[in-house]
């Protein structure tokens, strides 16, 4: 499966522009060691389109709601991609 292209422009709240666009889009998968920083705009939007790609959705509807999840849901206490992912499973799975 060919990962999603969204774009910046598709993003729907505010963030911050200070990590590099090549430093989020090189990670793959769902590291336990990288931490996702839910405030910078990169971060999230290559993390979002992994984790698409993952699950096999592609909808911009669906991306939208992934990131508002990220920005308005996310536990406190959970930061790495892999805790990240993990939550994000089970809260979808409860919506489906």
């Amino acid at each position: 499966m060919v990962m999603q292209n969204f774009r910046v422009n598709d993003l729907r709240h505010s963030y911050q522009w200070n990590v590099a666009e090549n430093e989020c889009s090189n990670i793959t998968g769902f590291p336990e060691d990288i931490k996702l920083n839910c405030s910078e705009g990169y971060e999230v939007l290559y993390f979002v389109m992994r984790y698409m790609d993952d699950i096999g959705w592609c909808t911009l509807t669906s991306f939208n709601n992934i990131e508002s999840m990220l920005k308005t849901r996310k536990p406190i206490f959970i930061h790495s991609h892999y805790e990240i992912k993990k939550w994000l499973d089970e809260s979808l799975k409860k919506k489906f």
